[in-house]
């Protein structure tokens, strides 16, 4: 009888040991992560919705995600792009999209075509692009400018 109340006693220090200290430990607060700004909607009209969804610094790649707004397939075309006015750059931007679908695909901006610039200075990127219907008739075209982050 009395190897059990030991056995209880141990069993009940060992519990209230755990309860007291799993509230201990390090009094540092957890760092602080920034909130990723994706996905980024960078445009959203009657035809599409493009969107910025993820971004690998380390490698200049950017994910999209094209959204088909339409009830016909379409090709968006954008490959050129335009940083600050004054550099063009091929982000090869295409995606063939059935109706109603999405598609993500990534773009690259190396460093180098980046060069031209300040570490501080904000870079805006302006795709021009165009939208085809399965005819390669015209649907839409236009342009949308996108702020790389830094």
């Amino acid at each position: 009888m009395k190897k059990k109340r030991i056995a209880w006693l141990l069993a009940a220090v060992f519990c209230l040991s755990m309860v007291v200290f799993s509230g201990c430990g390090s009094s540092e607060e957890p760092e602080e992560t920034a909130e990723s700004p994706y996905p980024m909607t960078i445009e959203d009209n009657e035809y599409f919705k493009f969107e910025i969804v993820e971004n690998d610094e380390t490698w200049g790649e950017y994910t999209y995600k094209i959204t088909n707004k339409t009830d016909q397939d379409i090709t968006f075309d954008g490959e050129k792009a335009i940083i600050n006015g004054s550099t063009t750059v091929d982000a090869f931007i295409y995606s063939d999209l059935a109706a109603g679908t999405s598609a993500k695909d990534t773009f690259y901006l190396d460093d180098e075509e980046l060069s031209d610039f300040g570490e501080d200075e904000e870079l805006v990127m302006t795709v021009q692009y165009n939208v085809y219907n399965s005819d390669f008739d015209d649907i839409t075209s236009g342009s949308f400018d996108f702020t790389i982050p830094r």
